[in-house]
């Protein structure tokens, strides 16, 4: 979550979001108003970052 909240979506962030799928790292959990990652990530044009949450492998 504070990947996309606190980033700018850049290759760095890219990046770190990777890593942290590759890890098995939760990333559907939602913040104290119910929004998720994905969602932020969406809302912020960050489109490879929606590539990374949504694909599969």
């Amino acid at each position: 979550m504070e990947a996309i909240v606190l980033g700018d979506g850049s290759k760095k962030y890219q990046e770190i979001i990777q890593i942290l799928k590759d890890a098995g790292a939760k990333l559907d959990i939602p913040d104290f108003n119910g929004t998720s990652p994905l969602q932020h990530a969406k809302q912020r044009g960050f489109k490879e970052i929606v590539k990374i949450l949504t694909s599969k492998i």
